[in-house]
């Protein structure tokens, strides 16, 4: 009896042996706190508002699951670890570290949402985001952006696209594994928004100037006091076009409600875009 005890507890114990182990845990990873920004050299013009849409991203590329490439076996295949992934999607990774870019430059991101109230739409997509095994031992991280400008709805009179340029950055990864994708990815991530940075701040500058003094801007400086009552500091630029040439042939001394009635004659004659009288 005795026996055959102790051989039910041998194959009991030989059962849990060849059983199923349990699956690793799951590494979960991020871009990690962000880099200070308050020092960067090149900032953005803090009047000129920009509307952020959602980084989009190919359907396959649009999860956590962190992507690798055997780029020395067979580079159009696409692989993913499975013990390693992101938090999020890479695209809302991107986008939020876009955002947090944003503002230590100077600018105050607005939802796409609230482009009819912006200067300007930025528009990115995520084109390639993995990391590439040139061979076993050695790798690197890619990533393509593709950025577009768009003016937004506080640009009266213009619209379309300003714009556009793609973005493409590696980064060799220290170690040929998950964590050495994950923290490349990041790095590369980094270099390429603030590539993009750079290419936005001098399209930002370029920012319409309010149409009337007091109402989108500070009041405007009248070219010629003669009339400053008739164009009443209008600063539309076609009428400064005629203002310039009234002011060629009207005298500094000609009494204020001359440029008046000379003013009405031009608009009879076909300038329409003068205020009369």
């Amino acid at each position: 009896m005795k026996r055959k005890a102790v051989l039910l507890a041998a194959v009991l114990l030989t059962a849990c042996s060849i059983g199923p182990r349990p699956a690793p845990p799951i590494t979960t990873y991020d871009f990690g706190l962000a880099r200070d920004e308050s020092e960067r050299s090149e900032q953005l013009n803090p009047d000129a508002s920009i509307a952020l849409a959602e980084i989009t991203a190919p359907d396959w590329l649009d999860t956590p699951a962190l992507h690798y490439r055997l780029a020395y076996i067979n580079p159009n295949a696409r692989r993913a670890y499975a013990d390693s992934r992101w938090a999020a999607s890479p695209a809302d990774l991107l986008t939020q570290r876009l955002r947090q870019r944003l503002a230590a430059a100077g600018s105050t991101p607005m939802t796409n949402q609230d482009s009819s109230n912006a200067d300007f739409t930025l528009r990115v997509q995520l084109e390639e985001f993995a990391q590439v095994f040139d061979s076993a031992s050695s790798s690197r991280a890619l990533v393509r952006l593709h950025a577009t400008l768009f003016n937004g709805g506080k640009r009266r009179g213009k619209s379309g696209e300003v714009a556009q340029r793609t973005f493409v950055v590696e980064k060799p990864a220290k170690t040929a594994d998950a964590e050495g994708a994950a923290l490349a990815l990041t790095a590369a991530s980094d270099a390429a928004i603030a590539q993009l940075l750079d290419w936005l701040a001098p399209r930002l500058s370029d920012r319409e100037a309010p149409l009337v003094g007091g109402l989108d801007g500070p009041a405007c400086t009248p070219i010629s006091p003669q009339w400053s009552q008739a164009f009443q500091c209008q600063r539309h630029p076609v009428a400064d076009r005629h203002q310039r040439k009234f002011d060629a042939l009207i005298p500094i001394q000609m009494p204020i409600e001359r440029p008046y009635r000379f003013g009405f004659l031009l608009v009879v004659s076909g300038v329409g875009d003068l205020p009369g009288p």
